[in-house]
């Protein structure tokens, strides 16, 4: 065990923990009615939705993007960047509810691997290829449909799903909650 803290020490670390607690507390109250909203969220997590596939892309993000907007519903980050124009994260994946023959038909086409990435980290922090995250939920979730025909997750339920996927994170949730309120 350590020696026991002086009493200076405890004081510097009373207020470094007073001047965190103080900013925190400024930045909340500079979001204004954007944290009310956001701190009532309960979380969605996208990758329990349903059965999981995760595939390597092989053609352009774009194409992948293209081939599965008769079938899919956009989520997560690729939702947030066809709704706002930029997303979150940085990994480049294309999330998305579809069905497995969706899937399987993407793969057929040579657009992703045929067999499963074992690389299943929905938010990961090390560079790797980018990927698909398609989910066959047994039931849709909520979604809108865009002027091009493209389907994404409601507003509402991608706010849940961000922060089911990196938490409670204001500064990447605030974009789309201006852009869209």
């Amino acid at each position: 065990m350590g020696e026991p803290m002086t009493a200076e020490a405890r004081l510097r670390r009373l207020r470094r923990d007073q001047r965190r607690v103080q900013r925190d507390r400024m930045a909340r109250d500079l979001a204004g009615p954007l944290w009310r909203q956001v701190r009532g969220v309960v979380p969605a997590v996208f990758v329990l939705a349903g059965p999981l596939s995760v595939r390597r892309l092989i053609a352009p993000r774009e194409a992948i993007i293209d081939a599965l907007r008769p079938h899919g519903i956009f989520a997560l980050d690729t939702a947030m960047r066809l709704s706002v124009g930029g997303g979150c994260l940085a990994g480049g994946d294309v999330h998305a509810y579809a069905p497995a023959d969706a899937v399987e038909a993407l793969a057929e086409a040579g657009l992703v691997e045929p067999v499963e990435d074992p690389d299943r980290v929905l938010v990961r922090p090390w560079p790797g290829a980018p990927r698909l995250f398609a989910v066959a939920a047994a039931q849709a979730p909520p979604h809108r449909t865009l002027a091009d025909g493209t389907r994404l997750v409601t507003r509402a339920h991608l706010v849940r799903e961000l922060i089911g996927a990196v938490g409670l994170r204001f500064d990447l949730l605030a974009p789309l909650l201006e852009l869209e309120g």
